[in-house]
């Protein structure tokens, strides 16, 4: 009896099993950026041609809720998932003086990529071109 391919799981990954046929065994894993939250990871192939017992459920990652940066304020994403976005900018009466505005939620599960730097603007040295 062979099973054929088995089955794609919702933002799961596995390895090809070395054969198809009655009691092959393939295991499933979460893809980067993905938490199993429940089910079995492992499928087997029955004596009735079928891939039988994988059912495992994949959610993506939470990274809650960005961090604060010093004097900046937030343009959230719609969600806190992996993958997410979130935007700084300076608040009323700062300025970007260095580093990047975008942090993005990491397959580990932390905010990454944001180092905006923001100075009062009155705070910058002006030069006199008298």
């Amino acid at each position: 009896v062979d099973c054929g391919s088995p089955p794609a799981l919702l933002n799961t990954a596995s390895r090809p099993p070395v054969n198809t046929t009655y009691g092959s065994a393939v295991v499933y894993h979460c893809q980067a950026g993905y938490v199993g939250v429940r089910g079995n990871d492992t499928s087997i192939c029955s004596a009735q041609g079928q891939w039988e017992g994988a059912n495992l459920e994949c959610e993506a990652v939470d990274c809650k809720s960005p961090p604060a940066l010093l004097n900046t304020v937030s343009y959230r994403a719609v969600n806190t998932t992996y993958g997410s976005a979130v935007v700084y900018h300076c608040q009323a009466g700062y300025v970007g003086v260095r580093g990047n505005d975008t942090s993005i939620c990491s397959a580990q599960g932390q905010w990454e990529g944001a180092n905006l730097e923001c100075e009062g603007q009155c705070s910058r040295t002006l030069s006199n071109p008298s």
